[in-house]
C-alpha cells in the first residue's frame, strides 16, 4: 500500500492541479460503507471537466470520511472562480466560495415532480400539476440535445435562442401555481430555489445534468487503501489526453 500511494499520490495531486485550471467542472459525491471507520457512511467524492471545450478529458475520484462542504474547497480550492456544475446539496454553498459559481442539475429538479406523479394513483397522474411541470421540462432536454455548434459561445448563444425560453415557460407556470400543498410545494420550493444557478448554463458549456456518473455502493475495510484508489481510478479511466 506504501508503495501505491508513493507512485501515485503524486500523479492524484497532478490531477487535482489540472482540474482547478479548468472553469467548467461537475461534481458530484455518493455515501458508501467503511468497515474500519467510526462513522454510518464515508464518501466518494468525484470531479470531472466537461465533454466538450475542457483542456483535458478528466475524471477524479476523492475519498473522506466526510459530507462537508469544507472537502469541496481541499479538492479545488477555496478561492476557485470557475462555474461547479452539481446537485441542490447544501455543501455547495456561495457562502464557503464566494469566489466560485454553481450550476445546478436540472434532473435533479426534475426527479422531485417524478417522485410525485409516481406516488399518485393511475387515473389521477394526467391531470396532476407536477405531471404538466414534467411534460415542460421534456421539450428542455430534447432541444438540448438538437442544439447545432462548433464552439462555446455558440453554444450559449444557441441556449440563449432556443433554450431559455423553455425554461421561461417552465419556471412561469410553477410560479403561478396558487397554494401548492405537501411535496408539490417542496418540489416548487427546491426548483425556485436552485432557479439562478439553472439559468447559468444558459452562459457556459456545460450539460443540463451532472455527468459525472458516479454509482457505487459497497462496504470496504480498506481504509489506508483508498487514499491509492483515486490515483488508479483516474489514471486507468480517463487520461486519455494525457
Amino acid at each position: 500500500m506504501k508503495l501505491s500511494q508513493t507512485y501515485l499520490e503524486p500523479l492524484y495531486e497532478q490531477l487535482k492541479t489540472e482540474m482547478s485550471k479548468e472553469h467548467v467542472i461537475h461534481m458530484d459525491e455518493t455515501p458508501f460503507k467503511v468497515i474500519e471507520e467510526n462513522k454510518t457512511n464515508s464518501y466518494f467524492w468525484v470531479t470531472r471537466t466537461t465533454k466538450e471545450f475542457s483542456h483535458h478529458q478528466l475524471a477524479v475520484f476523492h475519498y473522506r470520511n466526510t459530507r462537508s462542504g469544507q472537502t469541496i474547497g481541499e479538492i479545488v480550492g477555496s478561492a476557485y472562480q470557475g462555474l461547479i456544475m452539481c446537485d441542490g446539496y447544501g455543501g455547495y454553498s456561495d457562502r464557503l466560495y464566494p469566489s466560485a459559481n454553481f450550476g445546478s442539475c436540472l434532473v435533479h429538479i426534475r426527479r422531485e415532480f417524478v417522485r410525485i406523479v409516481q406516488s399518485l394513483r393511475p387515473n389521477r397522474r394526467n391531470d396532476s400539476k407536477a405531471e404538466q411541470a414534467i411534460a415542460l421540462l421534456a421539450p428542455v432536454f430534447h432541444t438540448e440535445n438538437q442544439l447545432k455548434y462548433q464552439t462555446s459561445s455558440e453554444k450559449c448563444s444557441e441556449r440563449i435562442r432556443r433554450v431559455k425560453p423553455l425554461l421561461d415557460k417552465f419556471y412561469r407556470y410553477i410560479n403561478n401555481i396558487k397554494f401548492p400543498q405537501g411535496k408539490l410545494r417542496a418540489a416548487i420550493g427546491n426548483a425556485l430555489k436552485l432557479k439562478e444557478r439553472v439559468y447559468r448554463i444558459v452562459n457556459t458549456d456545460l450539460k443540463l445534468s451532472e455527468i459525472t456518473g458516479l454509482k457505487m455502493y459497497f462496504f470496504t475495510g480498506l481504509n489506508a487503501a483508498l487514499h491509492v484508489v483515486p490515483c488508479n481510478l483516474s489514471y486507468d479511466m480517463i487520461c486519455q489526453k494525457f
